[in-house]
């Protein structure tokens, strides 16, 4: 810091005045302005005024220079700083200007790339976000931007297609983990090389992929054509083997046939179609907007379903098994029955079909499980025990950890594992026969028995039903409503197929005393049916049971 001196003399013989006026920020000058003793008489007023006017005429002048030379050294610091506070924002496309190569320069060359670098790691991530990293396809999160993007369209028709991967878990098991990943990403690239103009293929879990067409003049049967020809038609080709995929599919479009439908919703009424095929073993079907409304109401139930199971709200009532010969309570089914505090009793068909669909079920089985458990093993230390069965879906049997579920069950409650028994229908055996086989080898070899509901209607072949760890097969109550002569064929048929194989026969469904004597010349072990007694609370139970305690009797008035 530099000083100017303004040195001024005035009138006095004897006397020279000096005033010494700082300067700051004057770079490299030193100021001397010297009046000798003749300039300098003047009068006293004039010359204080002259000295002040050119007193601050010299600090203007020098605050000016000040400010130009510290605004032309800081431009760079307040443009790193301008972009540094548009970095933290999250603006990465502001640059520095690099104009010298000094220091600053340096660092703003640095505050650019650390930009760039930022700017490419953000978009990576937002890739990631919305990319399915083992196909390379859009995930559901990119789907559900995709439908919303789609919303904003005008005239958009957009038909979205799940694509089901049916027993993924074979090629898993027997060719491993790294086999099926093959198997994924080559399903991907068939989808990306369908003969589909304006379509986007997603990946939205496991074995599910998505194709979301927009403005296409086929119709949905032809799509699914092509989809289940293009897919199945050839083997992949995965290490050395081949492998045959079977798929199923589930369709959803917008607008509906109506007119009405929500495109936020399409991923979800797409799901709802995929379930209903897997359910009525079809290979496809379509959401149907006629079952909206119904479809609505099912989505609140199944909230109100989640309450339910917190507020104590579902009941276990049993329906009696008795031995067809002495009519002696032999067991009993637990059935799942819900009590809803506006609507009153739920019809289990009503809410299990929909609990299945949406894998609700599993905690419903689980609250079953849990409650019979308890029971069982309470009549057992009453020293009056009773085998219970209890139904369980194929949603069950499809989960790995459903074997170590229902004996973690057991060991909770104290419970035997003879007392229990679980039901299983034909088609849910069928629907991934391997896996089903080898959860009910470690039930059975725990001590648990296993029974076939609904025999007769499935498709399963007498090779795999002798290798099933069964203990009895329940004849499907739709031959015993009409007994015709071909119904009574096939009942005797089944009954001596089961004792073939050293299983007990029930006969469910007996309603009337004629269908309860047909069975009982037909040879069937037990009966299950209203003519007995319908499904009842514990309490009705425990009470008819000690009534029946000596054999259900068949009346003649009945008989009549």
């Amino acid at each position: 810091m530099n000083r100017g001196l303004i040195r001024l003399g005035l009138q006095s013989k004897m006397l020279l005045l000096f005033m010494v006026i700082n300067l700051v920020g004057i770079v490299g000058y030193s100021w001397l302005i010297y009046l000798d003793r003749e300039q300098a008489i003047l009068h006293h007023d004039d010359g204080l005024l002259h000295v002040a006017v050119i007193g601050l005429k010299i600090i203007v002048i020098a605050l000016v220079l000040t400010w130009l030379v510290a605004r032309n050294l800081t431009r760079p610091l307040r443009e790193l700083l301008h972009v540094t506070q548009r970095i933290a924002n999250g603006d990465y496309r502001l640059r520095v200007p690099v104009h010298r190569p000094d220091e600053i320069g340096q660092l703003a060359d640095s505050l650019n790339r650390m930009g760039e670098a930022i700017a490419t790691r953000e978009r990576d991530l937002r890739n990631q976000a919305l990319q399915d990293e083992l196909t390379g396809l859009g995930n559901r999160k990119a789907l559900q931007q995709q439908l919303t993007h789609l919303e904003s369209v005008p005239d958009t028709r957009v038909l979205l297609v799940l694509v089901h991967i049916d027993r993924m878990w074979v090629i898993n098991d027997l060719l491993g983990f790294e086999a099926g990943d093959i198997a994924l990403r080559l399903t991907a690239r068939r989808l990306e090389r369908l003969p589909l103009d304006h379509t986007v293929c997603f990946r939205m879990s496991g074995n599910v992929f998505a194709l979301l067409v927009c403005n296409s003049q086929q119709a949905e049967a032809d799509i699914s054509e092509l989809l289940i020809r293009e897919l199945e038609g050839t083997p992949l080709r995965v290490d050395e083997h081949q492998v045959d995929l079977s798929i199923t599919l589930g369709l959803a479009g917008y607008p509906q046939a109506d007119g009405r439908g929500d495109i936020s919703q399409l991923s979800h009424y797409a799901e709802v179609a995929l379930y209903a095929a897997k359910h009525q073993h079809r290979q496809w079907a379509e959401f149907n907007p006629l079952e909206r409304e119904r479809h609505h109401t099912k989505l609140s139930l199944l909230g109100e379903l989640k309450r339910a199971l917190a507020n104590q709200e579902l009941q276990v009532h049993y329906q009696p098994q008795v031995e067809l010969i002495t009519g002696h309570p032999m067991q009993a089914e637990a059935l799942i029955r819900w009590k809803h505090p506006q609507r009153g009793w739920v019809a289990p068909s009503e809410f299990i079909p929909f609990a299945e669909e949406t894998g609700r079920i599993r905690q419903l089985t689980d609250w079953m499980l849990d409650a019979v458990c308890q029971q069982v093993a309470d009549w057992r230390r009453q020293l009056i025990p009773l085998p219970v069965s209890v139904n369980i879906s194929m949603c069950d049997l499809a989960d790995p950890a459903f074997a170590g579920r229902v004996l973690g069950k057991l060991a909770a409650h104290s419970a035997s594992p003879c007392d229990l028994c679980l039901e299983i229908t034909e088609s849910a055996l069928m629907a991934e026969p391997e896996r089903v086989l080898h959860t009910l080898k470690e039930l059975h070899r725990a001590g648990l028995r296993i029974s076939i509901d609904d025999f007769g209607t499935g498709y399963s072949s007498l090779a795999y039903l002798s290798r099933l760890p069964v203990d009895e097969l329940k004849i499907d109550r739709g031959f015993l409503t009409d007994l015709t002569p071909h119904n009574r064929s096939i009942v005797r048929s089944i009954v001596s197929l089961g004792h073939a194989l050293g299983l007990s026969v029930i006969a469910e469904g007996v309603e009337t005393t004629e269908v309860y004597q047909e069975m009982q010349h037909a040879g069937c072990d037990l009966a299950q049916g209203y003519l007995i007694a319908r499904p009842l609370p514990l309490a009705e139970f425990e009470t008819w049971r000690h009534r029946m305690r000596n054999g259900f009797v068949v009346l003649e008035a009945d008989r009549r």
